[in-house]
């Protein structure tokens, strides 16, 4: 029962049958495209990125059964001005999300200790809390490269 849970776990931080890939969603962003401000959302992909990298530095911590502070300000996970400084900037933060994503798959399947990590009832609930943060948010990046013009990205996705 565990490894289909964890199989479950691994898919739902893939998207797996639910929508693309955090790799695919984020595929051929541009430093420009990333900082780009649309008239109504509260967010630039940059920032989504940087708020996304925030909260998975502290759920795997979790993970790890870490002691974190309190985040006290809603504004605290929001960490990034409204564009990166350029293309590196840019990669590096895409690459330390991807980073993370795999991070968390790998204590999955190398069995870590996911009973009793601080402030959640189980690891498997920091997974699942994580899957779905990231489920929300990279819809939100989707919809957003929608609205600029720069959907789909390189490798394709669902066009609805």
């Amino acid at each position: 029962m565990k490894e289909i849970i964890n199989k479950t776990l691994i898919h739902a931080l893939d998207g797996y049958n639910s929508h693309l890939p955090a790799k695919a969603v984020l595929e051929g962003l541009t430093a420009k495209m990333a900082g780009a401000s649309l008239p109504g959302a509260p967010y630039t992909i940059w920032q989504l990125i940087g708020h996304i990298n925030f909260w998975q530095v502290r759920f795997i911590a979790h993970l790890k059964g870490q002691k974190l502070t309190d985040v006290p300000l809603l504004e605290d996970g929001w960490p990034c001005d409204k564009s990166p400084a350029d293309e590196d900037e840019l990669w590096a933060a895409i690459q330390a999300l991807l980073d993370g994503i795999e991070e968390a798959r790998q204590l999955l399947e190398g069995g870590a200790d996911l009973k009793h990590p601080p402030n959640y009832d189980s690891g498997y609930d920091v997974i699942i809390s994580m899957a779905s943060h990231l489920s929300y948010h990279l819809g939100q990046v989707m919809t957003l490269r929608r609205m600029l013009g720069d959907y789909p990205p390189p490798s394709g996705g669902y066009i609805w």
